[in-house]
């Protein structure tokens, strides 16, 4: 992996334009180095997971979340990156699949504050999506109410016999907003 990539960046070099982003199969192969990386390639690995990842909602960025918020909760290790580091790297990745990580590790003990540096510190909770008709006891969850209104479990063929009167008349589900604001 780590070949082709360096053979990619001097073919766009000698063009003048910039390396493409690692895809999901590059950052696959970027995580498995990391968390064994080959001698002398240890800085290299940690820029690429860095600088070369995109951002926000692509699927190689929900890689590199995924690993980092393993190594942040400890249940991976990697030599070259610590909890506090992956913390670090998770509130750089813009929104998307770092939210909720963060979110999480509000509450950890140690990492907790520096979530909230990294991350998105809580400002508020509001019950402006709250709705007290929602029983929360519905035959498929949360899907049975609107939008989704499921007739059937999820995947099976719609029931024309399920009587939705019930479900329709409670609406949208019992939901509860919270407000996060990036620090400056």
């Amino acid at each position: 992996m780590l070949e082709k990539y360096r053979i990619h960046v001097e073919e766009r070099a000698a063009q003048g334009i910039p390396p493409l982003p690692l895809d999901v199969e590059q950052t696959q192969g970027l995580v498995e180095l990391i968390q064994s990386p080959p001698q002398g390639e240890e800085e290299f690995l940690v820029a690429l997971l860095t600088d070369r990842v995109p951002a926000g909602v692509d699927p190689a960025s929900h890689i590199k979340a995924g690993l980092l918020t393993a190594v942040a909760k400890g249940d991976t290790e990697t030599p070259l990156i610590s909890a506090e580091h992956a913390v670090e790297l998770l509130g750089t990745m813009l929104g998307g699949f770092n939210v909720a990580p963060l979110i999480e590790l509000l509450d950890h003990e140690t990492l907790g504050e520096l979530a909230a540096e990294a991350g998105f510190g809580f400002v508020e909770a509001s019950e402006i999506n709250a709705n007290p008709e929602d029983t929360k006891d519905h035959p498929f969850g949360v899907d049975t109410l609107a939008p989704t209104r499921l007739t059937a479990p999820r995947g099976e063929p719609a029931d024309p016999a399920f009587d939705r009167s019930k479900y329709d008349a409670i609406g949208e589900s019992d939901r509860m907003t919270l407000k996060f604001r990036k620090p400056e």
